[in-house]
């Protein structure tokens, strides 16, 4: 399964290096890629495991620019 990671704090708070150091711990749920998204003091990332899309189009934290929506998941959304 994939690992998924996420932080919300204070701007003077957030470390990029120590985030990506946290989301590199759960390499073994997700070997095949992974992924980061930061802004104003949130922290998205994603470990993936491609078992079903194995192509770009599966990579996440997927990222609507038109609407400025962020998601990452693991399974399925209803």
């Amino acid at each position: 399964m994939c690992g998924i990671l996420g932080y919300f704090g204070e701007k003077s708070t957030l470390n990029k290096n120590k985030f990506e150091d946290a989301l590199s711990v759960l390499e073994h749920r997700g070997p095949d890629d992974y992924d980061t998204f930061y802004k104003e003091g949130i922290f998205i990332g994603h470990r993936r495991l491609s078992i079903i899309d194995l192509s770009k189009a599966g990579k996440q934290p997927m990222v609507d620019k038109s609407s400025a929506v962020v998601i990452t998941f693991n399974g399925e959304i209803y």
